[in-house]
């Protein structure tokens, strides 16, 4: 009864050459959960009924990762993890009645976890494994509000996977700890307002279409992909590990959002909120359409800022910086640089510009039309393009290195 509906549902993801009989796989698996169901207790209608619902629910995130920026990685994930679960065994599985629980705490040491929204009011946890090890089961623990879900103490377990799927009802709008050592964590489509606190260990993280009141993670040898995103706080913690996201929204207009690594790339796009802060000790930063204003200060690594469109402040100690001004910018540019080149790039040649640039030791080149003011001092370059007041302001500072302003020809 369900092979339709299943042949439907992966038309919508990419398949590899290598998995031809995805939708044998995955008919043989829906009977296997619905055999475990009844051999829990459950009737058969009602075991075919959540099959039903969680197919609906896995459409749901396939339509939300199409739509995403990423749509590529997205789909092309989703189809790793289900192919993964289509190769595990269900072992063990277990609802917890989420009513006046405040905090809820998922910790677990090996294995990659998947967390989904679910539109029913419990929690639903699946242990997946290759080999059956009951020692690795989820636990539950319950403490007047404050639930627990742990994996069993084994450490040992020679060739082994395992996944863990975590379904969140979206009614859920209180504290969310997730801890992961060794394993991927996947969160797509979670939008229970909650406040989500999140660690993870030599591992990845992937977030999509997530939707939370607050977010932090704390990183280690960890890579993170964002997209269609959206928290009134976000707080990102990373130690080795890449940090690239897209589409992403902040809308506490009291607080910034806080992004501090300590060595690792990062890669914004299409950010929105009332200010973003970067605290980079070694790595290469990309940045494009961040509609905020900006503050970055780095130690070492290159700084390439397309479309700058709001006031922006850099410090950085060595690296170059390759910046663009969008056409609408009407802010302050400072840049400081110690070691390293300052390229700055105009949106036309009658975009109207202040500057006020400064190196010890190098050049300082100005569109051809600046109007220079006199000065003793040949370090320093005060001046304008096209408009003396302008609203825009481009102050440079670089004490090792050169300084280099000039426009986006336009055709005539």
């Amino acid at each position: 009864m369900f092979e339709d509906k299943i042949k439907k549902l992966l038309t919508k993801i990419p398949h590899s050459p290598e998995t031809p009989n995805l939708t044998n796989k995955f008919l043989e698996r829906v009977d296997e959960q619905i055999q475990f169901d009844i051999s829990q207790g459950i009737n058969a209608e009602t075991a075919q009924n959540n099959i039903s619902i969680l197919l609906k629910e896995l459409e749901n995130l396939i339509n939300q990762a199409a739509d995403s920026q990423n749509s590529a990685v997205m789909l092309k994930q989703l189809e790793k993890s289900i192919i993964q679960i289509l190769e595990l065994k269900s072992v063990n599985e277990f609802t917890v009645n989420l009513a006046n629980i405040t905090e809820l705490h998922f910790n677990y040491r090996i294995g990659d976890l998947i967390i989904l929204p679910t539109k029913g009011d419990q929690l639903i946890v699946k242990d997946l494994m290759s080999r059956d090890i009951p020692k690795l089961y989820s636990t539950i623990e319950k403490v007047g509000n404050v639930v627990k879900i742990t994996q069993g103490p084994r450490k040992l377990v020679g060739l082994f996977k395992n996944k863990i799927l975590l379904f969140v009802p979206d009614n859920y709008a209180s504290f969310l700890t997730v801890r992961s050592q060794s394993g991927k964590v996947t969160l797509i489509g979670l939008s229970s307002h909650c406040m989500l606190d999140l660690t993870n260990i030599s591992g990845r993280v992937l977030l999509s279409n997530l939707k939370v009141k607050r977010f932090q993670a704390d990183l280690k040898s960890s890579n993170l992909l964002m997209t269609n995103c959206f928290s009134q706080n976000w707080h990102i913690n990373s130690q080795s590990g890449k940090i690239k996201a897209e589409a992403i929204n902040c809308s506490n207009t009291e607080q910034a959002m806080l992004i501090t690594t300590s060595s690792g790339s990062i890669d914004l796009t299409n950010i929105t909120g009332q200010a973003i802060q970067i605290n980079n000790k070694s790595g290469n930063l990309h940045l494009d359409q961040i509609n905020s204003n900006t503050e970055i200060t780095t130690n070492s690594g290159n700084i390439k800022f397309a479309n700058i469109i709001k006031k922006t402040d850099i410090v950085t100690h060595s690296g170059n910086c390759k910046l663009s001004l969008n056409s609408k910018f009407q802010d302050t540019i400072n840049v400081k640089n110690i070691s390293g080149n300052i390229h700055l790039k105009l949106a036309s040649e009658s975009f109207p510009m202040r500057f006020n640039a400064e190196t010890n030791l190098g050049r300082i080149n100005l569109p051809m039309d600046t109007i220079i003011y006199a000065s003793d001092n040949f370090n320093i370059m005060k001046g304008y393009l096209n408009q003396e007041d302008a609203p825009a302001l481009a102050v440079l500072k670089s004490d090792v290195g050169h300084i280099d302003v000039t426009t986006l020809i336009t055709k005539k």
